[in-house]
């Protein structure tokens, strides 16, 4: 096949003007950001989305951002019906796709191909992308869990398979397959994702092992079947070790040892997020940068080459004020140490997060990126993709500057029945690994919080043993 080499490697998009901020974000978005393509963009009374170049189309409808236009954040512009799903084979679009089938979530499903020189989506792929990574139905359910939180459960993927599909990225592959079946002189999509291991630091001493008398209450727990940290015999064991050896050989202490050792061996990227000042003070831990400990395990870190992030308090998500303060606490402390701070992300405490609030404090706030945006109940893609991309306030309507690391897996998920362990009977390792190998495999990042409080809830090893033995896979 002769590949002809154009003057003009820029797509020419034409659109009807229907939520114009969020479909000129969201073709942003895909086309540049993701694919790595050039566009100019054109507002027509047609009433598809037409992707152009020299006599050749891609068309498709614009069906969330027509109902969106008329009636924004309302239950209507919802998916009201069972998805139905399509199969990319049938026009040739399957390269690299893992899934046979991809759901569709606005519009009708099929598609067709003129020849070689037009192909017609009957779905509308842009506003299934922006309604999944904006997390859009957010914004219109009301549903929490205990802890204010936007449950799985609430969502239209929640309780599915599709949740541990990064279906944004099979959407994106879906419209490059498209792209270069006409013009096959393009470059393909970018893929530069990596594997990350962060931890919250939400305490750095084990009150079991430090006191008779929260062993004894640990201990009674374990035996009552109320807590999973450790076993009572490793409680036990810890606690003796401490009262012969200082606080610091506590096992909190020395779990953030063994990832700092890990990160620096394996080469892995690693954050570990702190919380800078007292909110809650049942829920919200016990280092803070300004003492001695703390501030000396700061430098460390640093010196080791890994990133410092904030952790804002349980009380923070929703009130401007605590977390302002919060980050700007952790900066002066960073500032007193001499760490820089240019480049700051952060994480929720608990994950607590509001869709129409979260994203605009992160921003007021100066921090470059976040990884709040995981489900605590179930392992998966919450926003639908394994890519790093910019936050969207759709209290605003505007795309922001804060990028956002989608955390893909948690620890206490697998592990604490608090958390909603799953209980879908596979195996945890075979969910680390089909998770890993599914962002990677589309060019997106494994992103994974393990605590350091999580190695007693994990004596074996094994789970945090997979997750390690999965990065090492899809480095």
């Amino acid at each position: 096949m002769t590949i002809v080499a154009w003057e003009n490697p820029r797509l020419h998009i034409t659109a009807p003007p229907r939520s114009r901020g969020e479909l000129e974000w969201v073709l942003d978005l895909v086309i540049n950001r993701f694919l790595g393509l050039d566009f100019d963009l054109e507002w027509t009374n047609d009433s598809a989305l037409t992707i152009s170049r020299g006599s050749k189309t891609i068309r498709m409808p614009v069906t969330f951002f027509v109902m969106a236009d008329a009636a924004w954040l309302d239950p209507s512009t919802l998916p009201c019906h069972e998805f139905t799903c399509w199969k990319p084979s049938a026009i040739g679009l399957d390269d690299h796709l893992l899934e046979p089938t991809i759901p569709v979530i606005f519009g009708t499903n099929g598609a067709e191909r003129t020849k070689s020189d037009a192909i017609q989506l009957h779905f509308d792929l842009f506003g299934a992308i922006f309604f999944l990574i904006s997390r859009y139905e957010e914004g219109v359910v009301a549903s929490q869990d205990v802890h204010a939180r936007f449950p799985p459960s609430a969502s239209k993927f929640g309780e599915t398979e599709l949740l541990q599909r990064p279906i944004v990225d099979e959407y994106v592959e879906i419209l490059g397959n498209a792209i270069r079946t006409l013009w096959p002189d393009l470059p393909p999509p970018p893929r530069s994702g990596r594997c990350r291991l962060t931890c919250d630091v939400d305490s750095l001493f084990d009150p079991a092992s430090l006191s008779v008398q929260n062993l004894t209450k640990r201990i009674l727990g374990l035996a009552a079947g109320r807590s999973q940290v450790g076993t009572i015999r490793g409680n036990l064991r810890s606690h003796l070790h401490v009262r012969r050896h200082g606080p610091r050989s506590n096992p909190y202490w020395v779990g953030v040892e063994h990832l700092l050792d890990d990160l620096r061996r394996l080469e892995i990227p690693g954050t570990f997020y702190f919380i800078p000042k007292t909110t809650v003070p049942a829920l919200d831990g016990d280092n803070r940068p300004e003492d001695p400990a703390v501030g000396e395990l700061l430098r460390r870190i640093d010196e080791a080459g890994l990133e410092i992030g904030v952790h804002p308090g349980y009380g923070t998500y929703r009130d401007p004020d605590l977390f302002a303060e919060s980050v700007s606490h952790l900066r002066r402390e960073l500032d007193r140490l001499g760490i820089d701070h240019s480049d700051l992300g952060g994480r929720q405490h608990y994950l607590r997060w509001s869709t129409m609030t979260t994203p605009a404090l992160c921003e007021a706030s100066g921090l470059t990126h976040d990884s709040t945006l995981g489900y605590a109940q179930s392992a998966g893609f919450r926003c639908g993709t394994a890519r790093d991309f910019p936050l969207y306030d759709l209290a605003a309507r505007r795309g922001l500057t804060c990028i956002e690391r989608p955390l893909i897996l948690m620890d206490a998920t697998l592990q604490s029945k608090a958390y909603g362990k799953e209980t879908t009977g596979v195996p945890d390792s075979e969910i680390v690994s089909k998770l890993a190998h599914a962002s990677r495999h589309y060019g997106g990042n494994f992103n994974v919080l393990w605590h350091n409080t999580s190695f007693l809830a994990d004596p074996g090893g094994l789970l945090y043993t997979s997750i390690i033995e999965a990065i090492q896979r899809h480095p």
